[in-house]
């Protein structure tokens, strides 16, 4: 029961997802992050593999959602959940440091669309009824 809106609302959640993903790595996310919890720094090579794993494994469940296979909707309430937290932790953060943090420009957008697409996996996941 997906439809068109579905597709261009988890579509451009992805999207968005990439510029907040470059965000944080321009910005050196995978060092300041764990900073603030006195650990170690993430390998950068890890923390690209790791955004990319998941941007691909996002475009493949939407495919698959719209092919009609239900279980595919697990990573995609991943996806919205996931941007929801940026839109709180983002600015959290930048509070906590005392400035910008990286991820903080993209990361009101990127809440936003996963609120939408939070809404859309709400509408496709219902059960149907009968009037």
């Amino acid at each position: 029961r997906t439809s068109n809106r579905f597709s261009v609302v988890v579509g451009l959640t992805i999207l968005v997802q990439c510029f907040h993903f470059l965000e944080e790595l321009r910005s050196h996310f995978a060092i300041r992050f764990p900073e603030i919890f006195g650990l170690q720094p993430f390998a950068e090579n890890a923390f690209v593999w790791f955004n990319v794993m998941w941007l691909v494994i996002w475009v493949i469940a939407l495919f698959a959602v719209r092919a009609g296979r239900a279980i595919a909707v697990c990573p995609l309430w991943f996806l919205g959940l996931g941007m929801v937290l940026n839109l709180l932790a983002h600015p959290m953060l930048a509070l906590r440091t005392g400035g910008y943090f990286p991820g903080l420009l993209t990361a009101p957008l990127v809440g936003v669309l996963g609120i939408l697409t939070i809404g859309e996996l709400v509408r496709v996941t219902a059960p149907e009824t009968v009037v």
